[in-house]
């Protein structure tokens, strides 16, 4: 459902209508999550691959979207984010079991703040029920276990909870249909409780419970009915801070790693009947150990030993049997310290694979078990957190034919890049490139000419830009600088200013006194020549080129001060008037503007969003030849504030639809262009699912040939795509082999593109559209059935040749070389 905003002076009336546009949000990256507590795999959808669960203890910006699932595709890749709704409280420990007793499996969660726990009813694909409360506790729930206490078959609710001084244990006997019996009380004490664990340590076939305190660890024995022995001391010692129970030498019974100061570990070996010999230290002089988990990583029959720890890292200790062990080893540092470790088969190759929260860093993801307990070094990471993402580029990086992502993360310094699969699934968040400090602007395109797309990106800290060269599908050179230092560099745009086939690149920077606009000349080979073209304005911004005056040569428009829209003529040259022409003096502001033909007649016109009085609204103005821009007609009132703007023909009508991203309150809606400078009433597309909407694109993402919205939010690090559910009013179709309209008998081309085209398809109109869906080139009416077009000014990458008529279209890819 689409919901059409009709604006009528300052007042908004909303309706509804029944035909969508654009489908639901698919978040590749949702990042509602903050500050992660723990992650649990299985297979939430009945798929027969396992999925993994995350829960936090904050969201972003107040979406209760506490839990999370992730639906795993197979092969270690995962869907988006699927929240669980539940209290708008902190989700603190969970537990993953058929609570039911119906075959699939359920959610069991602990809330602090409220002190509540209960469950969540999966129906079997993944779809969860409303919270069912089981019990508000005194204090916050800190560990809980879905277990069999009682043998009767049933799954048996264990809480620990803690408030920080004193601690209680109890359990809730289960029914095996969702409900639970009266607490029993465990324990009571004073005494602060690091962590309860059930665990079989007498051999008897019923789970008896370790209590660690930091004073040492004890154990309550199962009678096998649910009742339980006094509480015996198995080992006194000070400055107790973790456990862990496994069995870690081999021998068929539980074992307990303790860990002492947060420094060393001590080895307690059970002596098969629940008592233990003394006890031996297994590592000391550690990094604070920040978690800690016991399971068999190699497959050799004995339970290995994971550390986190306070320096970064995360580390193996390698059982050889008997209570002997390797030294640790070091699987890899490279994010905040992990909050939570265990361990599951997450990628299906048949090994366990090591899963983590990275809890400063609100990130979860796991390591690769290789084969024979060796690990990736870096973590693919399911849950990223990409706050402050600016541009976002719809490019294929990986040369498989598809549209990836690729976004920039002002908040962790890096360059992203999620890989499109074709059905389209988005694999992981991998990292293109980290540590380019605030990069401020991205640009994709084929700078070298070897036919890939390399990226530029500006560093508004480092005062840079730079070039990374593509060196195979998804592979980058290290950054090579273009230009020397420039203050605060802001905005990028390509363009071909010289005509000479290579791409260009326009900046501005806008930092204290010394801004600037730059011309980067491309001289092949991905070298730049450098050149200013104004630098007088102290807020330059968004500087983008055309033919403004029909005159063949590109012009350069902007935003700015005074005036706060001009554009600087090319002399003829390659060299710009210094003085702008003013198209709109300093009587409102102009936040952000796009340039292309919107009535079709042949020259380029502006869409703007401007802030007049206090209101925000889109208007256009018409280009009245040479460059004149005398009027402008506005398209829609008191809009919420305009951010970004993008012009794409989406209904492929041979004409531009608006596209605007906007906040207060975020809100991304388009205008329908009717092809003579009028636009249908505004549609919505989505609104306040978003924080801070800083830019959007379109592109083919799912394989239909119809361009799909990608959209990025800045401050919850959102990326999503809505599939285009336009009829078109043409029939698409790519050009076989067999039976095609039109053949391209020159491809790869070079300098000049030759076409032949049937009978029937003479008097048609071709135009080159950049993958990006920009208009490039028009031929407006065939005439032979043999056509040429001149391409040597197009930068070298790949184009779509779009040949329309009488209703029908017809599309090809082509590459150009040089």
């Amino acid at each position: 459902m689409i919901t059409r905003l009709l604006h009528l002076g300052s007042a908004s009336v909303v309706a509804l209508i029944t035909q969508a546009q654009f489908g639901p949000p698919n978040f590749i990256v949702g990042n509602r999550i903050d500050d992660p507590q723990e992650v649990h795999a299985a297979d939430f959808n009945g798929d027969g691959v396992m999925d993994l669960l995350c829960l936090s203890r904050f969201d972003i910006f107040g979406h209760q979207h506490r839990v999370s699932w992730y639906a795993g595709e197979g092969n270690g890749t995962f869907s988006y984010q699927h929240p669980i709704a539940g209290p708008a409280s902190p989700a603190l420990t969970g537990a993953v079991a058929d609570i039911d007793e119906d075959g699939d499996m359920d959610v069991m969660v602990g809330y602090g703040s409220d002190n509540s726990f209960g469950w969540f009813a999966n129906d079997g694909s993944g779809t969860f029920g409303p919270f069912q409360l089981v019990h508000i506790a005194s204090d916050d729930p800190t560990v809980l276990y879905l277990v069999d206490l009682n043998n009767d078959a049933h799954l048996d609710l264990l809480v620990h909870l803690t408030s920080g001084t004193t601690d209680d244990v109890f359990w809730k006997a289960g029914n095996g249909d969702g409900t639970f019996q009266n607490s029993m009380n465990m324990w009571n004490s004073s005494i602060y409780t690091i962590n309860t664990i059930p665990v079989d340590l007498d051999g008897d076939n019923d789970l008896d419970l370790l209590w660690t305190v930091t004073g040492g660890i004890r154990k309550r024995v199962n009678n096998g009915d649910g009742t339980f022995a006094a509480s015996q001391d198995i080992l006194l010692v000070a400055n107790v801070s973790g456990s862990c129970a496994a069995d870690l030498d081999g021998d068929s019974d539980v074992d307990i790693a303790l860990l002492i100061s947060g420094t060393s570990i001590l080895l307690l070996r059970n002596n098969g009947d629940g008592t233990f010999a003394l006890a031996t230290t297994l590592a000391s002089g550690l990094s604070a150990v920040t978690a800690m988990y016991a399971s068999d990583a190699d497959g050799d029959g004995d339970a290995d030993l994971f550390t986190a720890h306070n320096n970064k890292e995360v580390a193996i200790t390698r059982s050889l049997g008997n209570g002997s062990f390797a030294a640790r080893s070091v699987i890899g540092a490279r994010y905040a310290p992990p909050s939570d470790l265990r361990l599951a088969d997450v990628d299906g190759d048949g090994d366990l694979d090591l899963m983590a929260t990275f809890q400063a860093d609100d990130r979860m993801g796991y390591f690769s078990n290789t084969g024979n307990g060796s690990f990736e070094q870096d973590p693919i990471l399911v849950q990223e957190h990409l706050r402050g993402i600016g541009r976002i580029q719809c490019v294929d990086l990986d040369q498989d034919g598809v549209n990836d992502l690729v976004v920039p993360s002002t908040w962790w310094d890096q360059i992203s890049w999620f890989r499109n699969d074709g059905t389209p699934n988005f694999a992981p968040v991998r990292d293109v490139r980290r540590g380019v400090v605030n990069p401020s602007d991205l640009l994709s395109l084929d700078v070298d000419g070897d036919g890939d797309n390399d990226l530029i990106v500006a560093s508004s800290t480092a005062d840079t830009v730079m070039r990374l060269s593509c060196t195979g599908p998804g592979s980058f050179a290290p950054p090579q600088f273009i230009g020397g230092p420039v203050d605060a560099p802001m905005d990028l745009n390509w363009c071909n200013i010289d005509n000479d086939g290579h791409a260009d690149i326009l900046m501005s920077a806008a930092s204290g006194s010394s801004q600037v606009m730059r011309w980067y000349r491309g001289l092949g080979g991905g070298s730049f020549q450098a050149s200013t073209i104004n630098g007088y304005d102290y807020t330059l911004r968004q500087p983008q080129a055309a033919d403004l005056d029909n005159d063949g040569d590109q012009d350069v428009m902007r935003i700015g001060s005074s005036p706060a829209l001009g554009w600087h003529v090319n002399s003829g040259n390659n060299t710009f008037a210094q003085q702008p022409e003013v198209i709109v003096a300093n009587s409102f502001a102009v936040r952000t503007f796009r340039l292309d033909d919107v009535d079709g007649d042949g020259d380029i016109d502006i869409v703007a969003g401007i802030l007049q009085n206090g209101l925000d609204h889109i208007i256009w103005m018409p280009n009245e030849g040479g460059g004149l821009f005398f009027t402008w007609n506005t398209l829609a009132y008191d809009m919420p504030t305009t951010s970004v703007m993008r012009l794409f023909d989406y209904d492929l009508d041979g004409d531009k639809d608006i596209f605007v991203g906007a906040n207060s309150p975020e809100t991304v809606y388009f205008l329908r262009s009717n092809g003579d400078g009028t636009f249908e009433d505004t549609l919505t597309i989505a609104g306040d699912i978003f924080q801070i909407i800083t830019d959007l694109t379109l592109a083919d993402l799912d394989g239909d040939n119809k361009p799909d919205l990608a959209v990025a939010g800045s401050d919850d690090g959102s990326v999503a795509w809505f599939k285009n559910e336009n009829d078109l009013p043409v029939e698409v179709q790519y050009a076989n082999e067999r039976g095609s309209c039109f053949t391209v008998i020159t491809n790869p081309v070079v300098n000049r593109l030759r076409l032949r085209l049937c009978n029937a398809f003479v008097d048609a109109s071709v135009e080159i559209i950049d993958l990006q869906g920009r208009s490039i080139k028009t031929v407006p009416a065939v005439t032979t059935e043999n056509l040429l077009i001149d391409v040597a000014d197009l930068v070298p990458g790949s184009y779509m040749i779009r040949l329309w008529t009488h209703g029908y279209t017809q599309v090809r890819k082509i590459c150009v070389q040089r």
